[in-house]
């Protein structure tokens, strides 16, 4: 009844390849920057055990996924062993999909790629476009969880693939702008103690006071400036929470307390 000699052998779907020639790849404008530490530790690396993962490219040699190995072997002057992916996608999808997938990438190189773009797609107007506006927010210490705390009220996981995705999108722009200045104003007002620089003492403000129409910003400003000391490290976001109500209630004899 069964014919168990019958089966189908194996198909051959890619092949490697190998070259000396360097001059013939190229780096997708987007990817993310060369970091010198992970090329350093990739060579190490290769010279130990060899090359584990083939450097991957499209039809014309561009990198779409191997980019640090890449300039490890060629410091090294090894061999390129490379896979051509025979399908036809766009290079710079397949670039994003796999570093979302490996989760080879930082939240930052993310944030590059997608402002690059904005800038590219939009060359007078890309300054005051989501990407572009959260990377400026970046370059002034503010942490990637607050950010995105302080654009959909929580750091969920749908959120963080998202941003990853190139789909973050503000539903008050200028809201934004003005809660992400006044976290910057602390940092600075706070910067002897450099608690209000923490990465949870900033989700704690964006979760639970941003937003709070009993929290007066210029109240709260004068108490860190004139006792920075009375905010303290903590480890976790309810901590810095409690904290953050301590001081903005401490010796509070008119107006609301939080």
């Amino acid at each position: 009844m069964f014919n168990l000699n019958r089966r189908k052998q194996d198909e051959q779907v890619g092949v490697y390849y190998q070259t000396n020639d360097y001059s013939k790849f190229s780096i997708i404008e987007s990817n993310r920057d060369i970091k010198s530490q992970h090329v350093e530790r990739l060579k190490k690396s290769i010279q130990e055990i060899g090359l584990i993962t083939p450097v991957q490219v499209d039809k014309d040699f561009i990198i779409v996924d191997g980019q640090h190995r890449f300039h490890a072997l060629k410091s090294l002057g090894y061999a390129i062993t490379y896979q051509i992916l025979d399908y036809d996608i766009d290079p710079e999808k397949i670039m994003i999909d796999v570093n979302i997938n490996s989760e080879n990438w930082s939240n930052d190189d993310f944030c590059k790629r997608w402002a690059t773009k904005e800038q590219k797609e939009n060359p007078t107007s890309y300054t005051n476009m989501p990407y572009n506006i959260f990377q400026k927010c970046r370059k002034h210490k503010l942490h990637h969880m607050a950010l995105i705390t302080l654009i959909y009220g929580s750091y969920a996981d749908v959120y963080t693939k998202l941003f990853k995705a190139g789909k973050l999108k503000f539903e008050n722009k200028n809201q934004f702008k003005e809660d992400a200045e006044y976290l910057s104003l602390l940092m600075v007002t706070n910067k002897p103690n450099n608690v209000c620089g923490q990465r949870n003492f900033q989700v704690a403000m964006c979760r639970n006071y941003l937003n709070n129409e009993n929290f007066d910003r210029k109240k709260f400003l004068k108490k860190v400036e004139k006792h920075p000391y009375k905010l303290e490290k903590r480890s976790a976001v309810k901590d810095y929470a409690d904290n953050i109500r301590d001081v903005y209630n401490w010796c509070t004899k008119k107006g609301k307390l939080v």
